[in-house]
């Protein structure tokens, strides 16, 4: 038996050996003959491996367009500001334990300590709910796809 892979070759499903349609080829010839006996591939891809295909694509598409949207949020920080901003939030929110960033922060920018503490937390705020509806978004069309039975199913569910 084969599969058809396309429009220049077969893969032979006994041992998954890719056989160029080449006249000389042993393998093709051999091919050619068990179709004149009336053979016919399987065909590229069955309904199964199509809609495989197709939630393995719009899982990636939907992930990717998450990621744009969590980019934007640190688009122009830099990735060491943005990494200091768990350190920021549990300081800010833990005042009054040894707060060596905001105190440094606070000095080296001129301002007022509690002044920064109330921008954390409300910078903090925003970003947790910013990413919260995205990251919501991303598993209500992760669930979609996980209902989804037809290629159309998942060509419907869009960011």
């Amino acid at each position: 038996m084969y599969k058809s892979n396309g429009e220049d070759s077969v893969i032979r499903l006994s041992d998954g050996a890719y056989i160029p349609f080449a006249d000389g080829n042993s393998d093709y010839e051999e091919y050619k003959q068990w179709v004149k006996n009336g053979g016919a591939p399987d065909p590229q891809h069955t309904e199964s491996e199509r809609v495989d295909m197709a939630i393995s694509s719009k899982k990636s598409e939907i992930r990717s367009k998450f990621d744009e949207a969590i980019a934007l949020v640190t688009a122009g920080a830099n990735p060491n500001e943005v990494q200091s901003w768990s350190i920021q939030e549990k300081e800010a929110r833990n005042p009054t334990l040894p707060t060596p960033m905001i105190d440094a922060l606070a000095l080296s920018r001129g301002i007022d300590r509690v002044e920064l503490i109330g921008r954390i937390i409300a910078k903090a705020d925003a970003y947790a709910a910013y990413v919260g509806t995205q990251l919501g978004k991303l598993q209500k069309l992760e669930d979609q796809l996980a209902a989804a039975t037809t290629i159309s199913d998942m060509e419907a569910i869009q960011w």
